[in-house]
């Protein structure tokens, strides 16, 4: 008697003080018990605590954050002063931006958002989508009607907050950092620290200096979770070295291990974009499934390489560490390095796939 709720280990979604819409849609989703990251995260969420939290991709980390700021949104005035008119048309009333979550790219803030109309979709809370890919104009004005939630990339939403005198944020009391290692990499720490509000935020996969400096910068006493060692790779994750005869027989031993031991499901790293083409090309010539994608494509082409591989339409996707954080791509069995990353975040991140 008398655990915190963080601690226990035998909870459900229902213990978590969660409102019936978000459990109906947690049920739908067959969400049963919390990972140890939404065990830990959202009892202290709720709380308005904030965050310095650490996790491996794939842990379920995204509801984490997503499921206490949306019930706290449901619980706040606004949301409850709304309803529905007999026509099923919401009838908003006052309105305010009151929570941004900030993620580094395009690919991974549509994830984000995909989540958050699956687990939203019972609840009044209004929420937008704002990333690269999409007409600048019609994001815009979304936001001008200030929804609760804004799942965004930063340089898009500091363009419109810069450029459009309509759109503002001072409602703002919520701010969730999503891969901020990345986010840091990108060079949006200003920008990070210009966001915090009342509520932060911040995960990421690893645990470096830049991240505890933009941590003792941003967050005042933050609660830390650690839901996985940090800097580790998953314990359930067996990996193996290939020792190639030389440099010039590689491209022949990874031809061989897709041809023969791992023909499907499997994502190729490569460290450039130019040998991921060189790759893509030899697996055509090769007659394999692939797609492949890599920061010289487009967004439309890279959007289609993942369809056709989560679809297996393809059976290797060619990658370089643009694939490596935090996309969701179910049922990948295999991660072949054809070259090691430059540092050890940049591997967990790419193993993190499987």
């Amino acid at each position: 008697e008398g655990t915190p709720e963080h601690l226990r280990t035998d909870l459900h979604f229902a213990d978590l003080r969660l409102s019936k819409p978000l459990l109906r849609a947690c049920s739908e989703l067959q969400f049963q018990c919390p990972t140890p990251i939404q065990r830990d995260v959202i009892p202290l969420a709720l709380k308005g605590s904030d965050i310095l939290a650490t996790a491996e991709t794939g842990s379920g980390k995204t509801a984490s954050f997503l499921l206490p700021t949306l019930e706290r949104l449901c619980q706040s005035s606004s949301v409850r002063a709304r309803r529905r008119d007999a026509a099923g048309q919401l009838i908003l009333g006052p309105v305010g931006t009151k929570a941004v979550v900030l993620i580094p790219t395009r690919e991974l803030a549509v994830q984000c958002h995909a989540m958050l109309q699956n687990l939203a979709k019972y609840t009044l809370v209004t929420y937008q989508l704002v990333a690269g890919g999409y007409v600048a104009h019609d994001q815009a004005a979304s936001l001008r009607h200030q929804p609760d939630l804004v799942v965004a990339t930063p340089g898009r939403l500091l363009d419109h907050l810069m450029n459009s005198q309509s759109v503002h944020m001072e409602l703002l009391e919520i701010v969730i950092f999503d891969e901020a290692d990345r986010l840091l990499e990108m060079g949006f720490r200003q920008e990070c620290l210009e966001a915090g509000r009342d509520a932060t935020m911040l995960f990421s996969a690893t645990m470096n200096a830049s991240v505890e400096d933009l941590a003792g910068l941003a967050l005042i006493k933050p609660e830390r979770v650690h839901a996985s060692p940090v800097n580790a790779v998953a314990q359930t994750l067996e990996q193996e070295f290939v020792k190639a005869p030389s440099a010039e027989l590689r491209e022949a031993a990874l031809l061989s291990l897709v041809s023969r031991n791992y023909d499907s499901k499997v994502i190729v790293f490569c460290s450039t974009k130019q040998v991921a083409h060189r790759l893509a090309i030899i697996f055509g010539l090769c007659r394999l499934k692939f797609a492949e994608i890599h920061g010289e494509l487009s967004q439309g082409e890279r959007a289609a390489s993942l369809q056709s591989f989560q679809s297996n339409k393809a059976d290797f996707l060619i990658a370089t560490d643009i694939a490596s954080r935090g996309l969701d791509l179910p049922n990948t069995k295999t991660v072949i390095n054809f070259q090691l990353p430059a540092d050890v975040t940049r591997y967990i991140h790419r193993v993190g796939r499987t």
